[in-house]
């Protein structure tokens, strides 16, 4: 399976990206939902892998977990390791795909993590399956995945293509960003969400663009999946309606 185009698209979205949801993940790293897993799952070892610059893999270092990040865009991976050495910690940070996990992290871990969307990059189901297959084999016997992820059921519903997503003045201007949402009228086909981004000072205006581009699934499809990856005890909080929903499920 070819992931250049998701690993193109991060790598060229990544300063961008930190620099517009920097500040909220880091006073935030970790959502309620994800928090409540960890704390009842009680794991020693964790994986990050789609760690982006490495919020929580920092956070949950901080705490006391064993934690490896990995993401599949190696600018976020530069990232993730200077925001590692702001914060005076080490975590060990790999550029890797997901179907190259195995190869490439030689442990196996308590749980996997799968955060933001991220499962949304597999561009159709066989994809899907064998990524979740390959997070099953780094997770121990008996461990869990944790994936969150937007509701496509909900996205596709809503009319809304167009909203804002934050604004803010600096010593560079008055930026503006904007988040803009092509839906095909067809499932399989890619679904893009293009990032734009206004920054106007007194002698300019530059208009930056980053799509980054989703593949929409039905929760039918992801627990599917995660059983022929050989996870079970799927649990969710999907609710028809909700922009979004988690699901963790146990290695068996």
């Amino acid at each position: 399976m070819n992931w250049k185009r998701t690993e193109s698209e991060f790598d060229g979205f990544a300063k961008t990206y930190e620099w517009i949801f920097g500040e909220e993940k880091t006073k935030t790293p970790l959502t309620d939902a994800c928090q409540s897993i960890i704390d009842r799952t009680k794991p020693l070892t964790i994986l990050d892998c789609a760690c982006g610059p490495g919020w929580s893999s920092i956070a949950l270092k901080k705490a006391g977990y064993s934690v490896h990040g990995s993401d599949i865009s190696g600018e976020m991976i530069k990232l993730a390791r200077a925001n590692a050495r702001k914060a005076g910690i080490r975590v060990p940070f790999t550029v890797s795909a997901w179907h190259d996990l195995p190869s490439k992290i030689s442990r196996k871990f308590d749980l996997v993590m799968c955060e933001g969307n991220a499962i949304g990059h597999c561009p159709d189901k066989p994809a899907m399956a064998d990524s979740l297959q390959c997070m099953r084999a780094l997770t121990d016997d008996g461990g869990h995945v944790y994936i969150d992820t937007r509701s496509w059921e909900w996205f596709r519903s809503n009319t809304r293509r167009v909203w804002p997503a934050g604004s803010l003045d600096d010593e560079e201007g008055h930026h503006i960003i904007i988040q803009v949402a092509t839906v095909p009228r067809r499932w399989a086909q890619p679904h893009v969400i293009e990032v734009v981004h206004i920054n106007e000072r007194p002698d300019a205006l530059t208009v930056d663009s980053y799509p980054v581009t989703f593949y929409a699934f039905r929760i039918e499809q992801l627990f599917e999946c995660l059983r022929v990856a050989g996870y079970d005890n799927i649990e969710t909080d999907y609710e028809k309606g909700r922009a979004r929903y988690y699901v963790v499920a146990r290695a068996v």
